[in-house]
């Protein structure tokens, strides 16, 4: 650590105050005092300054949110800029005084731009865009300026004036946030869709597929779990707990689609039992298209469900991309094993950003389902269908597992897409992602009872 001269400290000291009040007074004084004049709560002044302090330039949906006008939460939010980054600045200069080795690393830097007039002299305009970019903003702007010694009015106007128009940016889509959510929700349930069924496809030889098909036992008890008894369930839920239209929409939906794509994942097995796992999940994905057609067709009247949309969806997003990894697997299996995990992640993140949105979008309707009788009939749902799929297992450990969890999962492609495309009332997706999340989480909770059940008996055997 360098020392620093009693001469030098006083700079420094007086560098860091000079910040502290520029900060104070542009970012502090000026906006409380245009609040009192403007009859605003000093409290919400501070609460927009301190969100602009942490979110930057996506502050302004808090100021709406406070009822500030869209002028307001721009003049505090320029205010706030102009502090910050003349702030930023006097601290930086305080840190050059005080230390030798960062005026050497300026100065040699300095140098090197020196043969660029270009950049020295109109660098300062490229503040206005530097301030867009996530993770640089405000603070990291006045900091690139100040080290390639660009300017100091310029740089301070540029950083300002592309951070004002940032905040203008997100104030005239703060209104449209709920449509670019919903958007973002529905393309994520599509992408899930289509990337998750043909990774199943690119999962499987044709050669593999015959084998667990011809248990035509087993089949049988896979399509009386699936197919009968959770919608049962489901029904009996519906029916005793009285959940309203869209919830017992959902409800039904999830319960009559079954064959998750990533079911070989979920359950963590290997060899013959992985491969049980995929042809498990090709099989009941091929039986819940035709079966949730049928329930849809015999359940609600025309009026409540657009088919004419909702069967060509299910074709277009599952049906296709299943038999095109199908087809491409046959063909080019080395291609199908390199690209096959690359669909599998996309499709991970995709019904993330969807569950993202979708509960952004509709908090209201899930802070309603949550504790209530809807969160209560997809948490019995899904234990109910696992212990169906445990009981149909058997005495064989690996097939218990695969039936278990194949039969609790639900397809949440199916029925994400059917509610997306065949029911205008919302809950019907909210309740469908519910029970998708709810699924999710006790399943992962039993995977890891299982395994340490598993780790337990090897230990305990000779």
């Amino acid at each position: 650590m360098e020392d620093i001269p009693p001469r030098t400290r006083g700079i420094v000291i007086k560098q860091i105050s000079k910040a502290f009040l520029l900060f104070i007074g542009f970012a502090m004084a000026i906006p409380l005092l245009i609040g009192a004049l403007s009859g605003i709560n000093s409290t919400q002044v501070l609460t927009l300054v301190t969100s602009a302090f942490v979110l930057q330039a996506a502050a302004p949906p808090i100021g709406l949110a406070m009822g500030l006008s869209p002028a307001t939460i721009i003049v505090i939010m320029a205010c706030f800029a102009i502090g910050i980054v003349m702030a930023i600045i006097e601290i930086c200069d305080g840190l050059a005084a005080s230390s030798a080795r960062i005026r050497k690393w300026i100065d040699k830097l300095g140098k090197i731009t020196d043969k660029h007039p270009v950049i020295k002299k109109y660098g300062a305009i490229s503040c206005l865009f530097i301030a867009w970019i996530p993770g640089v903003g405000v603070y990291g702007t006045p900091v690139i300026a100040w080290i390639m010694k660009w300017k100091r009015l310029p740089s301070i106007i540029f950083t300002v004036s592309g951070f004002v128009i940032a905040a203008i940016f997100v104030l005239f889509f703060a209104s449209k946030i709920s449509e670019l959510l919903l958007f973002a929700s529905y393309a994520g349930v599509i992408i899930f869709a289509i990337t998750s069924m043909t990774a199943l496809g690119l999962s499987l030889r044709r050669i593999e597929i015959p084998g667990p098909l011809r248990d035509k036992k087993l089949m049988f008890l896979l399509i009386i779990a699936n197919f009968v008894l959770v919608p049962l369930v489901a029904y009996l839920l519906v029916k005793y707990l009285n959940l309203p239209e869209g919830l017992s929409l959902g409800l039904i939906l999830m319960s009559a689609a079954a064959g998750v794509p990533f079911l070989p994942r979920i359950v963590q097995v290997g060899g013959e039992n992985y491969t049980f796992a995929s042809v498990i999940a090709l099989f009941l994905t091929f039986l819940s298209v035709l079966y949730i057609s049928f329930i849809l067709l015999a359940l609600l009247p025309a009026s409540k469900i657009n088919l004419l949309v909702v069967l060509p969806a299910l074709v277009l997003f599952l049906l296709i991309p299943l038999m095109t990894g199908l087809l491409v697997r046959s063909r080019k299996e080395q291609a199908a094993i390199k690209f096959g995990p690359w669909l599998s992640k996309i499709s991970y993140v995709a019904i993330i950003v969807s569950f993202g949105a979708v509960f952004l979008v509709y908090f209201g309707d899930l802070s309603r389902i949550v504790g209530s009788r809807g969160f209560i009939a997809a948490f019995v749902l899904i234990l109910a269908a696992f212990c169906i799929g445990w009981l149909f297992g058997g005495n064989d450990s690996g097939k218990n597992k695969v039936l278990s969890f194949g039969t609790a999962q639900r397809n949440l492609g199916i029925a994400a897409v059917i509610a997306v495309f065949g029911f205008p009332d919302h809950s019907v997706l909210v309740m469908v992602m519910v029970t998708g999340v709810i699924g999710m989480v006790l399943l992962v909770l039993f995977g890891k009872i299982l395994r340490r059940r598993m780790a337990g008996r090897s230990l305990e055997s000779p």
